[in-house]
């Protein structure tokens, strides 16, 4: 019997632990989110998903792409020996 009550009382925090790992992560993924450019429309969809218990990490690390810093067209291009300013 006491075997029977160790393991019930195991595996009812196992799902604490796991929601609370999740909404870990989701809360952090939703700081990354909302410091990263992109729409209002995309950052609050994504946030609302987010906040699913355990699919919302999910989804979100399968199917967000961040928005990239800038296309390769336009950057400015590099001259030899001259250091742009965030290098200074």
């Amino acid at each position: 019997m006491h075997l029977a009550a160790a393991t019930s009382a195991e595996s009812g925090i196992t799902p604490v632990i796991l929601l609370s790992l999740s909404a870990l992560l989701s809360l952090f993924c939703i700081v990354r989110l909302w410091q990263s450019g992109g729409s209002l429309f995309e950052r609050l969809f994504w946030t609302f998903v987010l906040l699913l218990p355990v699919l919302g990490p999910v989804f979100f690390g399968a199917f967000f792409r961040p928005p990239p810093v800038q296309s390769p067209g336009l950057r400015c291009p590099e001259t030899p020996g001259v250091r742009s300013a965030s290098h200074r």
